[in-house]
C-alpha cells in the first residue's frame, strides 16, 4: 500500500508492517531474480510472502505488484517487476534510513 513517509512523501510500505519498502538499483525489471543474495539480505531482508500466496495492490498503489522465486527458495515480492527489500535500519513505520546510493525508496 502507499502512506507517507515524512519529507519523503508518498512511499510503498507493507501491508503488514507498514514498513517503507526499497528497490535495489542493481536489479533489472522483469529478469525475475534477485541481486541481493547472501550477506546483502541481513541488512536488505527481502519482503517474501508464503510460497503460492496472492499479493495484491493495497490503497494507492498504481503499479504491478508479483512474486519471483529466490535463489534461497523464498518467494519474493515485486512492484512493476523489481524486487521489494525492507531496510534494517528503519524501526518504525515511516522510517527512511535506507534512501542510500544503489538503493531507492519505492514509490506508487
Amino acid at each position: 500500500m502507499a502512506a507517507t513517509a515524512g519529507s519523503q512523501g508518498t512511499v510503498l510500505v507493507a501491508g503488514s508492517n507498514r514498513m517503507t519498502l526499497y528497490t535495489y538499483n542493481s536489479d533489472v525489471a522483469g529478469s525475475g531474480t534477485s541481486r541481493c543474495n547472501g550477506g546483502c539480505t541481513s541488512e536488505w531482508p527481502p519482503l517474501t510472502v508464503p510460497s503460492g500466496s496472492t499479493v495484491t495492490e493495497g490503497a494507492g498503489v498504481t503499479g504491478r505488484v508479483a512474486t519471483i522465486h529466490r535463489s534461497d527458495g523464498t518467494t519474493q515480492v515485486t512492484y512493476d517487476g523489481l524486487p521489494l527489500y525492507f531496510y534494517s535500519g528503519d524501526s518504525a513505520p515511516g522510517e527512511t534510513n535506507g534512501n542510500y546510493p544503489g538503493w531507492t525508496i519505492a514509490r506508487p
